[in-house]
């Protein structure tokens, strides 16, 4: 019986730059209106706050941004093997994102600097590996 062959996917289509999402050199991919110069995450393909479409390109977001605010999950779904925290990020474009931080405790607190990390979240019965994003401490990063 052979082995099952395991297919690498990104949690969602067009979150990471263009090419292999599974290097360390992948960023996020936005998305900026160049009428009224918001940029967004996930990128979208109308302005939410101008309304315009035309005006939409694809921006690559800063690897590096600052805690805003922090929050633990003790008791997370079943899906998640143990606690972990919740931060909303603010990245030098102007984004603010809601995502999983990691690192040590006292590290993580209001305006501390943290980097992304591309990795693998799960794999589902079909045989896809789920590549997803968080943001991880400079001890963290390091080690």
């Amino acid at each position: 019986m052979a082995d099952a062959v395991i297919v690498d996917v990104p949690i969602k289509e067009d979150v990471f730059t263009p090419g292999d999402f599974r290097t360390e050199a992948v960023s996020l991919r936005g998305s900026r209106c160049s009428r009224c110069e918001e940029t967004f995450f996930p990128p979208r393909r109308f302005c939410p706050r101008c309304h315009d479409g035309a005006a939409m390109g694809g921006v690559t977001l800063s690897r590096r941004g600052r805690i805003c605010a922090v929050t633990h999950v003790a008791r997370p779904a079943a899906a998640y093997k143990q606690a972990y925290s919740l931060a909303l990020v603010d990245l030098p474009e102007g984004v603010r994102l809601l995502t999983q931080v990691a690192g040590p405790a006292d590290a993580l607190v209001l305006g501390a600097e943290v980097d992304l990390v591309v990795e693998p979240l799960f794999e589902t019965p079909d045989g896809q590996r789920v590549w997803g994003y968080r943001f991880v401490t400079f001890d963290s990063a390091s080690r």
